[in-house]
C-alpha cells in the first residue's frame, strides 16, 4: 500500500493425494484373464463376501491360472488385490469425508473392524485416525 512491492513469500502446500478417475486409472496388461479380474474387484470390492473364488468364479478359467496371471502381471495374489482396492477406498474416504472410521470400514468391504484396523495399519505403517490428520482431514 506504501508503493513498495511486497516481499516474495514461497508457501508449501502439502498434497493431499491423487485421485485416479476411471478414465485415467489405464493399466498396461495384455492378459484379459487379469483385465477381468481386476474389473470384478473394482465393481464388488465394497461386498464383504468377495473373495479369491468369486474372483476366479467371474472368469472362464482355473483357479491355479487366474493366480498365475496375477502374480505374473501384478507381482501379486488376488487376495493382495482385493486388499489394495478397500485400502484405496478406505484411504480416499478418510481424506474427503468426516465418516466415523466403523463406517469408513464397512464401506470399503471390511467386515471386521478389528480386521481393518490390522490391514489398513500393515499397508501403510499408521492407524485410520492418524492417517486421517496427516491428509489435513482431521477436524
Amino acid at each position: 500500500m506504501s508503493g513498495k512491492s511486497p516481499k516474495a513469500r514461497a508457501s508449501k502446500v502439502r498434497p493431499k493425494g491423487v485421485v485416479t478417475r476411471q478414465s485415467t486409472d489405464v493399466l498396461a496388461i495384455q492378459n484379459t484373464t487379469v483385465l477381468k479380474g481386476i474389473e470384478f474387484i473394482r465393481q464388488n470390492f465394497m461386498r464383504t463376501d468377495l473373495s479369491a473364488e468369486r474372483v476366479v468364479a467371474a472368469s472362464d478359467r482355473s483357479r491355479r491360472s487366474v493366480e498365475k496371471a496375477f502374480r505374473v502381471e501384478l507381482n501379486r495374489s488376488i487376495l493382495d488385490e482385493i486388499i489394495r482396492a478397500r485400502i484405496n477406498q478406505a484411504k480416499h474416504l478418510l481424506e474427503t469425508t468426516d465418516l466415523p472410521v466403523a463406517d469408513v470400514a464397512a464401506r470399503s468391504g471390511f467386515a471386521n473392524l478389528n480386521h481393518f484396523f490390522r490391514v489398513f495399519r500393515q499397508r501403510t505403517k499408521m492407524t485410520p485416525r492418524r492417517f486421517r490428520i496427516e491428509r489435513g482431514n482431521g477436524r
